[in-house]
């Protein structure tokens, strides 16, 4: 953050938007979001002054990602916006795939459902044009979040379980534990509750073997809903116990509370 602030204010501006952009798995994955943001504020002034639009679209890309992780969705959908419109002037591809995919799920919370499809088809179609597997394995599965929102339970099973197929073949352990927790709460509302916990284990698994704390956190509190509705309770607690743990370890304040507040109904 410090180099990046120095950057910008004695005119090395490419760094200034650079280095932003080479840390956001690392924001990404600890959950900190203000400095994200905050980071890519200033990545984005530095992009313009170079002129290079580019730059300018990836930046609003990824500072729209930050605006929803912190439920600023109106704001990210702006930022996907000026990102999208600045892709297809250029004809770039891979960069208006990745945003239509991004402005989809903030459409999707924002309850613009039929709109989140459009944009994710035309994602997925790009991708399959292109023959970009991971791509391709990306619109699925955000296609699957976006049937899920709709009740279209049988459409975000066929979307979810085609995601996790290709993120597999690929290797790319990520995807498939992002496809598998999806699928896992897509057969939680059909009332598959073996089948959901079956996916939401191994996606657990996989998603510990990454390392990866926030989605370990989120997929230990989908399988404790899933235990929740095969009436396994104690395993229930378990889970939303580990959950609230690693939630508490983020800073994740809502969510922790949230937990917190279905144990105690739970007398735990």
């Amino acid at each position: 953050m410090a180099a990046t602030r120095q950057a910008a204010l004695t005119g090395q501006h490419e760094f200034a938007w650079q280095l932003p952009v080479a840390a956001l798995s690392f924001f990404n994955r600890r959950t900190y979001w203000a400095d994200w943001v905050e980071t890519h504020r200033i990545a984005l002034a530095s992009a313009r002054s170079t002129g290079d639009q580019r730059a300018e679209a990836l930046v609003l890309n990824n500072l729209g990602m930050g605006y929803a992780r912190q439920g600023r969705d109106e704001e990210a959908a702006d930022c996907f916006r000026q990102a999208l419109e600045i892709r297809r002037e250029l004809g770039d591809l891979p960069g208006e795939a990745q945003t239509a995919s991004n402005m989809a799920d903030t459409y999707s919370r924002m309850g613009r459902g039929d709109e989140a499809l459009d944009l994710l088809k035309r994602a997925l179609a790009i991708n399959r044009q292109l023959g970009h597997r991971y791509g391709e394995g990306v619109a699925l599965n955000n296609l699957g979040e976006a049937y899920l929102a709709l009740r279209r339970i049988d459409e975000a099973i066929g979307a979810l379980g085609q995601a996790q197929e290709i993120f597999a073949s690929i290797g790319d352990v990520r995807g498939a534990g992002y496809a598998l927790t999806n699928l896992g709460a897509a057969h939680r509302g059909a009332g598959r509750v073996d089948a959901a916990t079956d996916c939401l284990q191994r996606a657990l698994d996989l998603r510990r073997e990454l390392g990866d704390q926030l989605g370990e956190a989120q997929t230990l509190r989908d399988l404790g809903q899933a235990y929740l509705a095969g009436g396994r309770s104690a395993e229930a607690r378990q889970a939303l116990i580990q959950a609230a743990g690693i939630f508490d370890e983020l800073g994740d304040e809502a969510q922790r509370a949230a937990i917190d507040a279905q144990l105690g109904e739970l007398g735990g």
